[in-house]
């Protein structure tokens, strides 16, 4: 690997970071002191014509990528760009044919439909050995599941299809003619062998494909340059940069808030939420709670998402409460909505699974439930009880996390929701742990201008970030809050385990 001395004319020079999510494609522009120069981002929409269903066009967000791409080139100013890095959202599928034409919209993570065909894939007596290797839950968010449902409801497009890949893979394809796709993005598969970074065969022989039918894994750090000739049109200033493959977004997130030392976790608040922490030898998780995901050759973030964040928030707000979500002024006022009602919201709890749930319970069939209403409970009892459950989720997996890396003495908090000093406080308040908010808007594209920084010789160790990352404020818990909390969260870890079956009983109805 190139060794670059830090001079202060590369200070001056910037990485482009691409992050694909789920909802828009955006391009940060970092120098390498860490600090921000330009941002863009565009949209594009989710499809949801069925049931279950979650689909998005590759050639849309291709279109994307490109037009972000130009305009953080233009945006340059001159200045040395070092290189292109990605990050992108994990567990999406793409059919492609031998031409790379898509026969299929790229499948995201959020997409349920394969979720009989994760059930059944659970109750085989491989299926615990297929977890231990490839870190990926079995669940129908992962790409494992979702080619079985493929193959068994469209088989003339399983037949006909070459290859089968991410919206990453087919974006690096667009590009530079070749199928390859990162060992984080392979790692989230549900089909790759983390410790042997090869296809897993069993896991292969269950989804019915051939390793060849997949992209060829490389390491994060790899690099791929000459771009085809069409693309190099459009963008000639790229035509000799190296395109960094980067990782997932939420692998990357933790290098791009500074959760990267022992003792240390990131948690994220959006839509949804999630809790991670990088390890270099975390094992499987024994029960199969929790993802482990790689970050490098060396490096494997362990930790669960939920799915229920600040969707919950928004539908207790809009749907039951009819209050208005749209301005920060809106959410200011839901806050203080919610600090009129004591912790605990009067002996009122909520489990947050409107949408099913993944970590640590993994079942897509699950339900939101309020325990103890009654007839004093009012509007903002319902408020601050579902901030709370949203909240219980999350200390959940920390806690299903610290079983299986040691204690997290300090949490590096992101999202939207950061923004609020009572979230932060009830946040600190529930883990008893020291909150830190970070800028963490640009987290995953932070961390991949990172991760290129390590790829181009400029940062030696991956985790060797702190000095670039800005923190803006620290919250210590409340220790006679959190024990109140604490009491309360005993009684919440016993709701999903009581009405499990009632869950299943009514699905079936």
């Amino acid at each position: 690997m190139p060794t670059l001395a830090c001079t202060e004319q590369q200070t001056m020079a910037h990485i482009i970071a691409i992050d694909i999510g789920t909802t828009n494609c955006k391009a940060v522009t970092v120098n390498t002191k860490g600090e921000i120069y330009h941002t863009c981002k565009m949209g594009y929409p989710i499809i949801q014509e069925t049931r279950g269903q979650s689909e998005q066009d590759p050639d849309l967000i291709f279109q994307s990528v490109l037009t972000m791409l130009h305009e953080a080139l233009g945006a340059s100013d001159g200045r040395e760009v070092l290189a292109i890095s990605f990050s992108a959202a994990m567990h999406s599928v793409i059919a492609v044919d031998a031409t790379g034409k898509p026969l299929t919209r790229s499948i995201t993570w959020a997409d349920t439909r394969s979720e009989r065909r994760a059930n059944e894939l659970l109750q085989r007596p491989d299926a615990a050995d297929i977890f231990s290797h490839t870190g990926t839950p079995i669940h129908p968010m992962s790409p494992l599941s979702k080619l079985i449902w493929l193959r068994e409801e469209q088989p003339d497009v399983f037949a006909q299809t070459h290859k089968f890949i991410s919206i990453k893979e087919y974006v690096f394809y667009k590009l530079f003619g070749r199928y390859v796709v990162d060992y984080s993005i392979a790692s989230a598969t549900g089909l790759f062998d983390a410790e042997t970074s090869q296809w897993y065969a069993p896991a292969l022989a269950a989804a019915g494909i051939r390793a060849d039918q997949l992209s060829t894994p490389m390491n994060c750090t790899h690099s791929e340059t000459g771009l085809l000739p069409g693309i190099a049109r459009i963008l000639p200033a790229a035509q000799n940069l190296p395109f960094v493959l980067g990782a997932s977004d939420g692998t990357l997130a933790n290098l791009g808030c500074g959760a990267v030392a022992p003792g240390e976790a990131a948690l994220t608040i959006g839509t949804s939420g999630a809790v991670r922490v990088i390890s270099a030898n975390a094992p499987a998780d024994a029960h199969a709670r929790l993802f482990r995901y790689i970050l490098t050759d060396k490096l494997f973030v362990t930790g669960g998402p939920t799915n229920n964040g600040g969707i919950a928030l928004q539908w207790i707000a809009q749907k039951v409460l009819q209050l208005p979500l749209q301005s920060d002024e809106d959410f200011e006022r839901l806050w203080q909505v919610a600090a009129t009602v004591p912790p605990g919201a009067d002996k009122l709890l909520f489990l947050p699974y409107l949408l099913g749930e993944r970590a640590p319970v993994w079942d897509a069939g699950a339900k939101g439930v309020f325990l103890g209403l009654t007839t004093r409970h009012q509007p903002p009892h319902l408020l601050r009880a579902v901030m709370e459950g949203i909240l219980f989720a999350l200390q959940q997996v920390l806690q299903t996390v610290e079983a299986n890396t040691g204690t997290v003495n300090r949490i590096y908090a992101s999202g939207g929701f950061t923004h609020s000093a009572f979230w932060l406080q009830l946040l600190a308040d529930i883990t008893g742990k020291t909150i830190i908010r970070t800028d963490g808007a640009d987290a995953s594209a932070i961390g991949a201008a990172m991760l290129a920084m390590y790829a181009r010789g400029i940062i030696q160790n991956p985790l060797d970030v702190k000095h670039l990352v800005q923190h803006l404020s620290t919250i210590e818990p409340n220790p006679a809050t959190h024990a109140t909390y604490q009491a309360y969260f005993n009684i919440y870890e016993g709701l999903y385990p009581a009405l499990k079956q009632s869950f299943t009983q009514l699905n079936n109805l």
